[in-house]
C-alpha cells in the first residue's frame, strides 16, 4: 500500500519532472494483470508514472482479470491518502475522481470521487452501527 501511496504523492512533488503542472479533475489507473504494472494517467491519457507490483500478476498467463484484492487495495490506499487530506491539494480540483480503466480507457470502476458538495460515506464509517440504527428506527416509528 505504501508503494501505491508513493505513486500518487509523486504527482505533487516539486522535484518530480512528471508531477502534475495543471489542475486536474480526473486521474485514471490502469493495472495490467499479466505483469502487475500499475500506470497513472492524466485527463489527456498521458502516462504520469508507473510501478510494478509482482503480487498482482496473474498466475494464469492468459487471464486479463484482476485479482480481487487489487481493487480493494487501490481503494484502501486512496482512502488512506484522503484521511491525510492529500486530495485537498489545490492541484486536484473538485469534482475530482480516480477511475480504474482498462487498456482502452473504458471505466471499470470509480475508485474515488470527491466533490465539495458531496460527503463520501464509506462502510467503515457505518460499521458496527446496525444495532444503533435499528433502535433509532424502532423509536422513530413507534406509535
Amino acid at each position: 500500500m505504501q508503494l501505491l501511496a508513493k505513486l500518487f504523492t509523486n504527482l505533487v512533488e516539486e522535484n518530480n519532472p512528471l508531477a502534475l503542472k495543471e489542475k486536474t479533475h480526473d486521474l485514471f489507473v490502469q493495472v495490467n494483470p499479466l505483469n502487475g504494472e500499475v500506470r497513472l494517467f492524466n485527463e489527456d491519457d498521458e502516462c504520469l508514472d508507473s510501478l510494478q507490483i509482482y503480487a498482482w500478476q496473474n498466475e494464469d498467463d492468459e487471464s486479463k482479470e484482476l485479482k480481487p484484492e487489487v481493487i480493494k487495495t487501490l481503494k484502501a490506499s486512496i482512502l488512506h491518502l484522503h484521511t491525510q487530506d492529500f486530495w485537498s491539494n489545490i492541484i486536484f480540483e473538485p469534482p475530482f475522481s480516480i477511475e480504474l480503466v482498462d487498456e482502452n480507457f473504458q471505466t471499470k470502476e470509480v475508485l474515488f470521487f470527491l466533490d465539495d458538495d458531496i460527503v463520501p460515506i464509506t462502510m467503515p464509517l457505518l460499521e458496527g452501527r446496525k444495532e444503533d440504527l435499528e433502535v433509532f428506527l424502532k423509536n422513530l416509528f413507534r406509535d
